[in-house]
């Protein structure tokens, strides 16, 4: 009977193994470094409009990242900014240092104060 349960212990350890999670499907994750982005390294808030477009709260202004090029848009005085947030029209709200502003895009979708 021992003979037995240690068969069935071995064999079920042995399968875990092999059913493990394959890493094939998931997402890479890739962290950049403040050099990548040429902007501070203190990130406040982070949020995604409808277009997929990512913006961040950085202590040199307003960043954006659209998958491949990072943007910086300083705030009129230059402090950081600390909360963002996005309406349904496409405002970028900004809350910074002594400042409160939006960042709209233009016809040629530059950001504009």
């Amino acid at each position: 009977m021992n003979k037995v349960v240690f068969f069935i212990v071995f064999y079920v350890f042995s399968i875990s193994t092999a059913i493990a999670q394959t890493t094939i499907g998931l997402p890479a994750i890739k962290n950049y470094k403040s050099s990548d982005y040429n902007a501070a390294t203190q990130i406040y808030d982070v949020k995604q409009d409808k277009e997929g477009i990512l913006y961040f709260a950085n202590d040199d202004g307003l960043l954006t990242f659209d998958g491949s090029y990072w943007k910086v848009y300083p705030m009129p005085n230059h402090t950081s900014i600390k909360s963002l947030a996005i309406d349904h029209t496409g405002k970028i709200y900004v809350g910074g240092e002594d400042e409160v502003g939006y960042f709209y895009p233009n016809k040629y979708g530059v950001l504009k104060l």
